[in-house]
This record gives C-alpha cells, structure tokens and sequence, in this order.
C-alpha cells in the first residue's frame, strides 16, 4: 500500500504535525499517470489537514 508523509505547519516554531498517512490501493492502481498520482496525493494530504484546522472568522468592523 502507498504511503505518504505529510507536515502542517502553522508557522510558528513547534507548532507542527507529522503523520505518515496509507493511500487507497485501488486508487493508486487506478491512475494513469504521474499528474494523476501527485492529484490523489495532494487530495490525501489536504483531507489530512482539514482534520486539524479550525478557523473562526467574525466581521469586528463595517
């Protein structure tokens, strides 16, 4: 099974999460080329991260 690394980073010193994550099998057979295989890494990795952010926003000002 592919597996990736991954690293969100929020840009303080420290302030860092790594995590190896496993692709799909399947989905990794499935692509045709290696655009197809850096989409479905990137789609992995980015579902990955939005497991650990959560950003608030309120309007302070009009």
């Amino acid at each position: 099974m592919p597996k990736i690394r991954t690293k969100l980073s929020i840009g303080f010193p420290g302030a860092t999460r790594e995590e190896i994550i496993e692709l799909d099998q399947d989905e990794w057979d499935e692509c045709e080329t290696e655009q197809e295989r850096e989409e479905l890494i990137d789609a992995a990795a980015q579902e990955w991260a939005n497991n650990f952010i959560d950003i608030e926003a309120e309007v302070i000002e009009e």
